[in-house]
């Protein structure tokens, strides 16, 4: 018996000599954590093993290692602005067990792979044309604002862009409309794809697209490449992602404007495809209506959105994007304290659809195939439910484009694009009570159709690269079709510094209604457009870049109303109210930009740009010469993005903007509060525009799900930024004319939270 007792104690202590033994000998558990979108070693992000206390963070290589006891665990890589990364596994004594974790941005498709880059400025796999800016999903998710997330707001933070109406999208771009610059959505020109009141300019925007689905922005606003067509003053590219293809997971956000869900998933047991879909609800016009009786900001929307892709071959994928958007208006609690144009109710109704085929024949040669539907509907009413404006607007579109490089110092791209276009409507002003001007009554269908090619050239040591290209576009309303010629050339001229030239010109055809509309007709010919920018591009380290660049627009046949504004003539007053439209207006756009840039994935990324530029414009009609509608001789945009800790992330924006022209004839007289007429255009401006945003957002990473709170404050100086509305009146004698304003953004506060499973 003593010999079986001894042997159960020799037991025990050779158990407790092993477990101490693995104690005092633990394995290790290391590896690098990257980004997925150009493989940036990402630092200060929060490795650990799951239900124990073994965490670190990693260095500024990426770089981490943990010590814990052999067995079986799950490794997490939390940081904030990224999505979470598990990974199971087992630990043994024999070797160190070793990791390279891929973190994708929120708004990119979820990733085990490293979408590489050569440059951190150049997101697209085409050469950019000299003037290109762009902006990372990362980069649209900040910038597009707690209040709304709007992607498209994200733009207005690139230098040289202009938007004093923080209630709109839209926004100018060096003296020129949101009319002249193309919006393409995955390669498709869109006409009108936000939430708004057509017809009401100065009445508040929102994009119909998600942010949680934009994957990058590119805006190029001189010299963009033939493959963009129909407009002349600039392109903006919004590129889609699609869902992840390693799991499902849903996020869902809430801010004080909307609430939005998102949810996404690979498709079929081989995960050769992915499902995305997203929906968003507005609740702003409930709050404003409780809390105010101004109600510029009772603008009621929903939209929703989904995306297949799917492989039907290793070199063939399909993809289906739908897309809609429903927009009302109810101002009735402003009804008594409107004017007669001022909108009380509307509706719009926006939606799109687009199929994409793309085919990799070879490493060399790639093919795609595009057809899209989209359709617009409003209808708008005033304090008396008298119409405003009414119509409908319809497009079908073909594209189809090939990108053959048989040697990797060519490549030749060309394409071909077919859209078939139906537009009708009916648009009112009220001068008084009495009197009726119909502005536009148009309804029609045409074709437009257009192709390019274009060629690009590098040599062989890379000091040069230079591209070509010519396009051509017809409508079937003019019996001739228009050549757009379209070159660029890039010189490095040492390792660091590199100067960059290009051309282009460009036409634009008058939009259907106004072709239609007895006060146009098909007398109007196409807007022209010649295009210089040089610039010249310091490379300050890998992720740092100092950029001057020098442009000159020329326009010619603008189309304008220009006997639509009240003024004097001879000193007398005179109310045309005329609203014929002509190709009157000729004009110019010039000026310079400095950009110093940091991107990086680590601590500091952002950017300081200021502009300078003069715009004037000339009308025949008229014959007078004035500064254009858009000139703005200083702008100024800051951005900065600083992850100072895994799951903190602060950021701030600052603009600055000198006052545009009160567009109209008005001068000042000895009261400023006062205005007159005036028998010269655009003599008045606006005062500046400033206007600072702060942000933060803050991760809560848990085992099976991560919560992250936004918290915004929009204009933090409380700047008093203006519009003007309009013209009320004018008195027949003194010649004072009642101008309306309106404040924008005052301080406001915001927060919202989102949720990922």
């Amino acid at each position: 018996m003593r010999g079986l007792g001894t042997c159960k104690l020799m037991r025990r202590a050779l158990l407790v000599a092993a477990v101490t033994a693995c104690t005092c000998a633990p394995a290790t558990v290391r590896g690098r954590v990257v980004d997925a979108r150009g493989g940036e070693p990402l630092a200060r992000v929060r490795v650990f093993l799951q239900n124990t206390d073994h965490q670190t963070n990693t260095d500024d290589a990426g770089r981490f290692a943990l010590d814990a006891a052999p067995g079986n665990y799950v490794l997490q890589a939390d940081t904030v602005g990224y999505r979470q990364i598990k990974r199971g596994f087992t630990l043994s004594e024999a070797e160190p067990a070793e990791f390279e974790i891929v973190l994708s941005p929120d708004t990119f498709r979820r990733a085990d792979s490293v979408e590489v880059h050569a440059d951190p400025f150049e997101l697209a796999a085409a050469q950019p044309t000299p003037a290109e800016l762009n902006l990372t999903g990362t980069e649209v998710k900040n910038l597009s604002t707690v209040l709304v997330d709007d992607p498209i707001r994200a733009a207005h933070a690139l230098p040289g862009v202009a938007s004093n109406n923080d209630f709109q999208s839209q926004f100018s771009l060096r003296a020129a409309p949101f009319s002249r610059i193309g919006f393409y959505l995955d390669g498709v020109l869109m006409h009108a794809p936000f939430h708004r009141m057509e017809a009401a300019d100065e009445d508040p925007s929102l994009s119909i697209l998600n942010g949680e689905m934009v994957s990058d922005i590119a805006l190029t606003p001189m010299a963009f490449s033939s493959r963009y067509a129909d407009r002349t003053a600039g392109a903006l590219d919004v590129r889609t992602r699609e869902g992840s293809r390693t799991r499902p997971s849903v996020r869902v956000s809430s801010g004080i404007a909307s609430t939005t869900a998102l949810a996404e998933g690979p498709l079929g047991p081989r995960k050769r495809g992915s499902w995305l879909v997203s929906a968003r609800r507005s609740y702003i016009q409930h709050i404003v209506s409780r809390i105010s009786n101004d109600s510029a900001l009772s603008l009621g929307f929903s939209d929703a959105q989904g995306k297949i892709t799917w492989d039907l071959t290793p070199t063939q994928t399909l993809s289906i994007h739908v897309l809609n958007g429903d927009t009302d208006v109810d101002r009735s609690k402003a009804r008594e304290r409107s004017g007669l144009n001022d909108i009380i109710s509307g509706a719009n109704r926006a939606g799109f659809a687009r199929a994409g085929w793309r085919w990799t024949a070879s490493p060399e040669l790639i093919a795609n195939v595009t057809g899209a539907w989209i359709r617009e509907r409003f209808d708008i009413t005033n304090r008396s439910e008298q119409p405003l404006a009414a119509g409908h607007y319809g497009e079908w579109v073909g594209n189809a484009n090939v990108t053959w490089a048989p040697v990797r110092s060519q490549a030749f791209e060309a394409g071909w694009s077919a859209r078939r276009l139906r537009d009708q409507g009916v648009e009112y002003y009220y001068p008084n009570a009495e009197r009726l001007i119909q502005v536009h009554n148009y309804r029609g269908v045409a074709r437009r159709d257009g192709g390019y090619a274009q060629y690009g050239w590098n040599s062989s040591g890379g000091r040069v690269h230079a591209t070509a290209g010519l396009r051509w576009d017809a409508h079937e309303f003019y019996p001739r079709g228009v050549i757009s010629p379209h070159a660029g050339i890039a010189f490095r001229l040492a390792a660091p510094l590199e100067l960059r030239l290009g051309w282009g010109q460009y036409a634009q055809y008058p939009e259907l209604m106004w072709l239609t509309s007895p006060a146009g007709g098909r007398r109007l010919l196409p807007i022209r457009a010649n295009h210089f920018t040089a610039a010249i591009e310091q490379r300050i380290t890998g992720d740092t870049r100092l950029r001057l660049e020098a442009w000159n627009r020329d326009d010619r046949d603008l189309i304008e109303s220009p006997l639509w504004d009240p003024r004097l003539r001879n000193g007398r007053l005179y109310l045309p109210w005329d609203p014929r439209l002509f190709n009157s207006v000729r004009g110019y756009s010039r000026g310079v930009q400095v950009m110093l840039q940091r991107r990086s994935a680590n601590r500091l990324s952002g950017w300081i740009g200021y502009t300078f530029a003069y715009s004037r414009q000339r009308d025949g009609i008229r014959g007078l010469h004035y500064w254009s509608d858009w000139d703005q001789r200083h702008l100024l945009n800051i951005w900065s993005s600083y992850r100072i800790r895994p799951t903190l992330n602060l950021s701030s924006r600052w603009a600055y903007g000198s006052g545009e022209p009160l567009r109209g004839y008005y001068a000042r007289g000895a009261d400023p509060a006062r205005y007159y007429l005036s028998d010269q255009p655009n003599a008045l401006r606006a005062p500046d525009y400033q206007r600072l945003d702060l942000r933060a957002n803050k991760a809560f990473p848990f085992d099976r799900w991560k919560l992250t709170l936004y918290g915004e404050l929009l204009n933090a100086t409380n700047h008093n930024n203006g519009r003007m509305l309009g013209l009320n009146s004018i008195h027949p004698r003194t010649f004072e004319a009642r101008l309306s304003f309106d404040r924008v953004l005052p301080i406001v506060p915001v927060g919202g939270v989102a949720v990922e499973f």
